[in-house]
């Protein structure tokens, strides 16, 4: 009798296996997705950038980072870098579809302020000479120049008009200054955006700035201070600039972003 006389093979139970396997494998499938619904996200950002990010005593990765799948509830990040106190933040991450925005800024250890970053300088003032720390490094406008960091002064000075203001600056990051003559005392601080918003909050085309983030939406152009927010014309003292590539709004219209997603 030959080898596997006998054996009969049953084809609907073959059937009925591939049909298992293939349930199984759906489920496998759809379980992820099933299993971060009704759970959060949190984009992280911190000045200066590059810090270590913990989400309760796990590490998620470096800043900024948008971390998801995050169960509802109170949490706490640590965010730490090295010349830098380390900080705790508690959230209560909800379920919604847009993610939470928490932005931490670092403050500096000694030995962070032996360390060196950069600034850059803008200004209206025509035909201005810059002066930092009472030492003249040129006229405007001012690229890039490294400098330790920490608090310093800028001035700029022309015929008939100045205006000096103190900037900080931190470690490892640039700081992007627009000193205007009729501002006000405190200078304009522009951050980058893609520190503060997700890569797909903002759109750049043809020297067209578009925000949609948090319910809001917000228009700018390159060169320009007048911006539209919810199609109510804004005005901030710093246009939309692109620096080395990256794109820069003023601090505080990233900061109003930010606090207006968390309402």
């Amino acid at each position: 009798m030959a080898r596997g006389a006998g054996r009969t093979t049953n084809p609907k139970g073959g059937s009925m296996r591939s049909l298992l396997v293939c349930c199984l494998l759906l489920a496998a499938l759809t379980a992820p997705a099933a299993a971060d619904r009704g759970r959060g996200a949190i984009f992280i950002s911190s000045l200066p950038s590059g810090a270590d990010i913990w989400l309760d005593g796990t590490f998620v990765g470096e800043s900024p980072i948008l971390v998801s799948a995050v169960p509802p509830g109170h949490h706490v990040i640590s965010v730490s870098k090295a010349g830098f106190t380390v900080q705790d933040v508690g959230v209560d991450v909800g379920s919604s579809d847009e993610p939470l925005m928490e932005s931490v800024h670092l403050a500096a250890t000694t030995s962070a302020l032996r360390q060196t970053g950069s600034l850059a300088i803008r200004s209206d003032i025509v035909g201005g000479v810059v002066y930092l720390d009472g030492v003249s490094i040129g006229r405007l406008p001012v690229v890039s120049r490294r400098l330790a960091a920490g608090s310093h002064r800028v001035e700029v000075r022309a015929k008939g008009d100045s205006v000096a203001r103190d900037v900080d600056v931190y470690p490892d990051t640039e700081t992007v200054v627009v000193l205007h003559a009729a501002s006000s005392a405190a200078p304009v601080v522009l951050a980058p955006v893609d520190g503060y918003l997700p890569d797909d909050a903002f759109t750049l085309v043809g020297g067209k700035l578009v925000i949609r983030y948090g319910g809001h939406k917000v228009v700018g152009h390159l060169d320009q201070r007048n911006y539209a927010v919810d199609d109510q014309p804004r005005r901030y003292d710093a246009a939309p600039t692109v620096v080395e590539g990256r794109l820069y709004l003023p601090l505080a219209l990233l900061q109003w972003l930010v606090a207006e997603s968390k309402k």
